[in-house]
């Protein structure tokens, strides 16, 4: 099995695109894609938000870079250089890793990792690995980079899903339109970016579930912060954008940038979420009054601007590193906090 990994990466068709590590680049995602989440590993660690998210070892980033070194044999900041994540319809989630030359022993990984039912096989000129993880299948194909030393490692839910995601990257890119929000652009320095579409159904709503929660926005019926993952769900569009501040920027005015655009149904509907979002910032002051633990989340409320034009809407912040850093902190607390409560009354 120490030799799966190399027989991947020398069986797939070379690859025509750049490497992306760094900014997204929609040559490895499906043009009939509904969401995309992409995140530059390598200018998160490089920034000074990521070295102190990554030295938390309690923190959620370290402890998910812990998870993808246990079962991958890769450190998210030596080894992964980019990530991208996007869904299709009924086809599930495709996960493309920019990686260094090691994700050429994910085979050997996966064997010292005890995973269940590993197999090799190859359909259609694709080598690929299948194995089962919490109870679902996942396959795995490692394609080279264009770059020396860089390979693509791509994670899917189906066998056809990876066939499709390989023929995807391995195809010219040709003339056709990116749908909207998709085509947005992030800006030179982001390290997050996130987009969801219109009309793809339960698969829009898990993807905004998983932005809503990345957000701290909590989607628990009855839990207090069930409110803010309402603004989320009642949002047809949405882009989301974080990076590292540019002193250059006119915008900019500390460490880091974030903009969420939402566009709502209607403008009725955006006018409720602009008082759910207001009324939102305004009780986070207010109880950080009486609970000093709040006090990051209402700093951190009070530098965001809110905007609204007909059905969409935005916010925008240029918070300090500490800021955001101690709000993390208070936001894990209140997430393990509401997840232990629902847990006792289930």
């Amino acid at each position: 099995m120490a030799t799966v990994g190399a027989v991947l990466v020398t069986c797939a068709p070379g690859a025509r695109h750049a490497a992306w590590a760094g900014p997204l680049d929609r040559a490895c995602v499906d043009r009939s894609a509904h969401w995309v989440v992409h995140v530059n590993t390598e200018a998160l660690a490089a920034s000074e938000v990521g070295r102190v998210l990554l030295a938390d070892r309690e923190g959620p980033v370290a402890r998910a870079s812990a998870r993808i070194e246990a079962l991958f044999g890769l450190r998210v900041d030596r080894d992964v250089l980019g990530m991208t994540s996007y869904g299709v319809g009924s086809g599930g989630t495709v996960t493309v890793l920019e990686t260094t030359s090691k994700a050429g022993d994910l085979g050997e990984h996966l064997t010292h990792a005890g995973v269940l039912d590993l197999k090799a096989a190859t359909e259609g000129g694709v080598a690929f690995l299948s194995w089962v993880l919490r109870g679902e299948m996942t396959y795995a194909a490692v394609r080279p980079g264009q770059e020396r030393g860089r390979n693509r490692v791509v994670l899917c839910e189906s066998k056809e899903a990876l066939l499709r995601a390989c023929a995807v990257m391995d195809a010219s890119l040709g003339e056709a339109a990116w749908p909207q929000p998709l085509n947005a652009e992030p800006r030179a320095a982001s390290f997050v970016f996130a987009a969801v579409g219109r009309a793809a159904g339960t698969e829009n709503e898990i993807a905004k579930g998983r932005l809503g929660l990345a957000a701290g926005a909590t989607p628990v019926a009855g839990s207090p912060f069930a409110t803010e993952a309402m603004v989320f769900r009642a949002a047809e569009e949405l882009v989301l954008d974080v990076g590292q501040a540019d002193l250059g920027h006119p915008e900019d005015s500390g460490d880091l940038y974030l903009s969420l655009n939402l566009r709502a149904e209607n403008e009725e509907t955006a006018q409720d979420c602009e008082a759910v979002i207001r009324g939102m910032f305004a009780s986070m002051a207010l109880q950080a009054r009486e609970k000093p633990e709040l006090a990051p989340a209402a700093t951190l409320a009070r530098s965001v601007r809110v905007g609204r034009e007909g059905p969409r809407l935005w916010l925008k912040t240029e918070p300090r590193v500490e800021v955001v850093v101690q709000f993390l902190n208070g936001l894990r607390t209140r997430q393990e906090a509401v997840a232990s409560e629902v847990g006792e009354g289930s």
